[in-house]
C-alpha cells in the first residue's frame, strides 16, 4: 500500500519504510526526484515487567494459548490485568526473530527489530509501542493505571505514581497521567536520575539484545 501510494503521488514522505531504513528512504527519494528525509531509527518496546516472579495468577487459564483469547476471559488470568499475557501473539507475527518469551512475558531483541509494527497490532493489551532506538532508552516499563495500593498487590515492579521521577527530572520530560508516569522520548536526555529514585524499579534504561541474538 505504501509503495503504491508513493508511485501514485499520494504519499510524499519517503521515510516511512522502517524496515528499509535510511538507505531505502534515500534510494526511493532518488527515484522520485525529491529530497530524502531523515529516518529516525525506532524499536519496539514492551511496556510490562510482569514476569512470573513479579505477578501472580487470579485463576488457571486452560483455554486457547493465544493472548487475544485469554484477554477475552476476564482480561486474562494475571493479577495485573494490564500486563503481558505471555502466550506470544507478538512473537508469532514477527518476521525478524526480534521477539521472544522469557519468564512469562515478551521481550524485544533490539538488534533484530526493524520497527515494522506487526507486534504492536498483535498485542491485545496494547503493551508494545515504538520508541526511538537509543542505547540508553529510558522507559516506565509499566502500563497499569490502578491506584498505588492496588498496583502493589498486583505487581512487585508496577508504577505507583509516586512522582519521584517527575521531581528529579532535570528537563521536565516526565509527567503523571492517570496514575502512571510517562516519559516524553523527545525531551528525555537519558540521564538516569529517574531510574535511581524509582522505588519499585518500574523505570528501565537500556535496550535488550535477547538470550540468543539471531540475524534477520
Amino acid at each position: 500500500a505504501y509503495a503504491a501510494a508513493l508511485a501514485e503521488g499520494l504519499e510524499p514522505l519517503t521515510t516511512l519504510c522502517t524496515a528499509g531504513g535510511q538507505d531505502t528512504a534515500t534510494a526511493v527519494a532518488q527515484v522520485m526526484g525529491v529530497e530524502a528525509g531523515k529516518v529516525i531509527p525506532m524499536v519496539a518496546n514492551v511496556f510490562c515487567q510482569g514476569t512470573c516472579d513479579n505477578t501472580s495468577q487470579r485463576y488457571d487459564y486452560t483455554g486457547t494459548p493465544h493472548c487475544a483469547s485469554a484477554a477475552g476471559l476476564f482480561s486474562g488470568p494475571n493479577s495485573c490485568t494490564f500486563g503481558c499475557l505471555g502466550f506470544g501473539d507478538c512473537v508469532a507475527v514477527c518476521e525478524f526473530n526480534a521477539l521472544y518469551l522469557k519468564d512469562g512475558i515478551a521481550h524485544v531483541n533490539h538488534k533484530n527489530c526493524t520497527a515494522c509494527g506487526k507486534c504492536v497490532a498483535a498485542c491485545p493489551k496494547f503493551l508494545i509501542q515504538m520508541i526511538p532506538k537509543h542505547e540508553l532508552a529510558t522507559n516506565v516499563t509499566c502500563s497499569n493505571h490502578w491506584p498505588a495500593r492496588v498496583v502493589r498487590k498486583a505487581c512487585k515492579v508496577g508504577c505507583i505514581a509516586c512522582g519521584r521521577c517527575v521531581r528529579v527530572c532535570p528537563v521536565d520530560a516526565i509527567k503523571i497521567e492517570d496514575n502512571l508516569a510517562v516519559i516524553d522520548q523527545e525531551v528525555c536526555i537519558h540521564c538516569g536520575e529517574c531510574v535511581k529514585v524509582c522505588p519499585t524499579s518500574a523505570i528501565r534504561q537500556g535496550l535488550l539484545e535477547g538470550p540468543d541474538p539471531v540475524e534477520a
